[in-house]
């Protein structure tokens, strides 16, 4: 039965065939082994979906660094200056944090998601007045006249602990302000002393001053998707790199995801003879190169949506994961290479269009002699 068929294996027990006159031990033996089923599709279907939704710091390591961005790092870095990252929405903004981290073995990443509501004091503490206002309340009513200290109500935020909240850090940290175009008007130019000067000041605490030390600098990564412009004065604090994805790092990042891919596809299986594991690798490099036309095509022409790098090696990957031999890869590529981009080895209906997948089609004509009726769906 087939991992994609959800009807079957996911049904209720409501809509099981109806046992009719069978024993009680029969309906019970049926129970089980429906459960049994739905268990173990549900397993493999786990299994499948590890490769796909690894988080930051698992995917930290095998990370595809530019020279470009490999220098912008090393400036901010020299510099003591934040890392201001732009580009395409899935181009490796968020994760260049988590490999800096890495890289550097400077432990979690301190991680600060922008929303709509965001405050740029969020970054640096919170103080909870209702809970202080609760406790001033109740000590009032039983009489009491000492005085609520504010400071039991205060909780240090990403950058309030990398510059040191109660004493100096003992390492660096590496901040992390992601989607800050997500932000209020005002949030980027709320944070211009704090991101210059590594200071700022707690008003609830005797307007106590919290300075991180020279040497303990954290790395402050920033993203945006450049939904809107930030102010000029908050980017001359930045160093400012926009990824761009050339052909080699496209490529670089297809092969280094699609071999965990094909990797945890594996993990069921027997052990690969060398032979076997270099077919393998030769089929994957086959996909690949038969798939970055393609890619540079979904990128040039108009499409439906805009798709990214992201959403492309996931097609990719989907499709080659339970791909076992060299043969079946030689096959899956030998349908990029004919832009047979509906074919059943892709299941690409589930993340382009149909609109879309006909006009990718269309700008890339097969590489055979005969044109194919790409209205035609198999």
């Amino acid at each position: 039965m087939s991992d994609f068929d959800l009807i079957g294996p996911l049904c209720k027990s409501a809509e099981l065939p109806a046992l009719g006159d069978q024993s009680a031990a029969a309906q019970n033996a049926q129970q089980a082994a429906h459960k049994s089923l739905v268990e173990d599709t549900l397993k493999r279907r786990s299994e499948r979906n590890r490769s796909f939704v690894r988080g930051h710091k698992e995917c930290a390591p095998d990370y595809v660094v530019s020279a470009s961005l490999l220098a912008a790092v090393n400036v901010a870095l020299s510099l003591g200056r934040p890392l201001l990252l732009t580009g395409e929405p899935g181009s490796g903004k968020t994760l260049a944090a988590f490999w800096l981290a890495h890289v550097l073995d400077l432990g979690e990443v301190l991680q600060f998601d922008v929303k709509s509501e965001s405050r740029a004091q969020d970054l640096l503490y919170s103080f909870d007045a209702v809970s202080w206002f609760r406790e001033s309340q109740a000590a009032a009513i039983s009489g009491s006249k000492e005085k609520i200290d504010k400071t039991k109500h205060l909780y240090p935020g990403v950058l309030g602990r990398a510059f040191g909240w109660s004493a100096d850090p003992e390492r660096l940290s590496v901040v992390l302000i992601d989607e800050i175009d997500k932000a209020p008007r005002d949030f980027p130019n709320d944070l211009l002393l704090e991101l210059d000067q590594m200071r700022f000041r707690v008003a609830e605490d005797n307007n106590r001053e919290v300075i991180c030390p020279d040497g303990r600098r954290p790395i402050v990564v920033i993203t945006s998707n450049q939904e809107r412009r930030l102010p000029d004065p908050f980017l001359r604090r930045c160093v400012l790199h926009e990824i761009k994805l050339d052909d080699d790092t496209i490529v670089k990042i297809l092969m280094s995801h699609l071999a965990a891919v094909r990797a945890d596809s594996m993990l069921s299986g027997p052990a690969l003879t060398q032979a076997d594991a270099q077919a393998l690798a030769e089929g994957e490099n086959a996909i690949i190169k038969a798939a970055l036309p393609i890619w540079t095509a979904v990128k040039k022409i108009k499409l439906g949506q805009i798709y990214t790098i992201d959403q492309f090696w996931r097609w990719l990957g989907l499709a080659a994961y339970d791909l076992r031999t060299a043969p079946e890869l030689e096959k899956l590529a030998k349908a990029l290479e004919d832009r047979d981009l509906r074919s059943d080895l892709l299941h690409s209906q589930t993340l382009f269009s149909e609109a879309d997948l006909k006009a990718i089609e269309i700008s890339l004509p097969r590489t055979g002699a005969e044109p194919r009726n790409s209205a035609v769906i198999q």
